[in-house]
């Protein structure tokens, strides 16, 4: 292994060039530096990581880095000057901070800029500071999209848990083969009609009644609408999807899809008994519903008795799908005690 210091007296530099280096983070914490030249060096851990449980807590002292992945985790500040064109990757996640300054690095491809403080006016900027950018994650982040649509040239896209509720920004985005827009306010996914290239769509968590324009984004093969309101699920009829996540809807009819051979038919049957379940376990809890109502406007001296229901309103979904038949009839004692004759026994 070869390693060149080069010292000066107000900026100690050091050139790791043509090295092998077994770990990455103990190296570099034994020189104070303001350049890191790893060209032609082998990393043998692959990327440098600068972390609040790593030795290198930040790079504020760096003035020029050359390196293939970099990697900021939870870094109470990113505000350094980068000139090197060789990182095609840079992850700055959960980093608590509101903007990436002084930074020039045309030749990055993949940013992950997940859980931090960014305003909008700064993503804006984003294509000035990283021209070649194909994937970008702004998960987590509490962002308008009013920017997003001039990232015409994006791949991949990962937008979960930014508060969105319009997604019309992205209709432009035509070259996306993944999206993620889960744990958003979705209602209207209309704008996507135009994203035929998608491969992998994630929707889960929102808040979507209508599906209609999946229906011809025909090279999706894993598709996920877990926990949403959908309903009917005949635009799906055609797809080839490897991997569908339907769970936690309103689906009451799974014949158009049950037949097709791409699909687990395990997990299809899984996900079509735990909905039929939860649809007749509303109708129950409705039911419990309207007996608490009515226990409050009379004089019900079982108190204890209106405690253990209204506890169940509110602990009833903790219940195990592999006792649904037990909870079911729990529920239906409940439902019989409704007939008492209008309740006039109990007044």
């Amino acid at each position: 292994m070869e390693t060149i210091q080069a010292h000066n007296s107000e900026h100690p530099t050091n050139i790791l060039n043509n090295c092998q280096i077994q770990n990455t983070k103990q190296h570099l914490s034994d020189y104070d530096m303001r350049m890191i030249d790893l060209f032609k060096s082998q990393i043998v851990d692959g990327v440098l990581e600068i972390s609040s449980n790593s030795e290198i807590t930040d790079l504020n002292f760096v003035q020029y880095l050359n390196l293939s992945k970099l990697t900021l985790y939870s870094c109470q500040n990113i505000n350094f000057q980068l000139t090197s064109s060789s990182i095609k990757e840079l992850s700055a996640n959960e980093c608590r901070v509101h903007a990436i300054q002084n930074i020039h690095i045309e030749g990055i491809e993949v940013l992950s800029l997940r859980n931090n403080v960014f305003t909008s006016e700064w993503i804006q900027n984003i294509l000035c500071l990283f021209p070649q950018l194909k994937h970008l994650d702004l998960s987590e982040n509490e962002v308008e999209l009013c920017y997003i649509s001039d990232f015409t040239h994006l791949t991949r896209l990962y937008l979960s848990n930014v508060k969105a509720y319009n997604i019309r920004e992205l209709q432009n985005l035509i070259f996306l083969l993944e999206l993620d827009l889960s744990e958003n306010q979705l209602v209207d996914i209309s704008p996507l009609s135009n994203l035929i290239q998608l491969r992998d769509l994630n929707l889960y968590h929102n808040a979507i009644t209508d599906i209609h324009v999946i229906q011809n984004m025909v090279n999706l093969r894993q598709l996920n609408l877990k926990s949403n309101n959908i309903i009917f699920i005949d635009s799906l009829q055609n797809l080839l999807i490897d991997y569908l996540n339907l769970r936690f809807n309103k689906i009451s009819d799974f014949s158009v899809i049950q037949n097709h051979s791409n699909y687990d038919n395990y997990e299809l049957e899984n996900q079509k008994q735990r909905t039929e379940f939860e649809l007749k376990l509303g109708q129950k809890m409705m039911t419990v519903n309207r007996l608490i109502e009515y226990l409050k406007t009379i004089r019900f001296k079982r108190r204890n008795f209106l405690f253990k229901v209204q506890t169940l309103k509110t602990g009833i979904w903790g219940f195990n799908i592999q006792n649904e038949q037990n909870e079911v009839k729990i529920l239906e004692r409940f439902s019989a005690f409704l007939e008492i004759s209008n309740f006039q026994e109990i007044q």
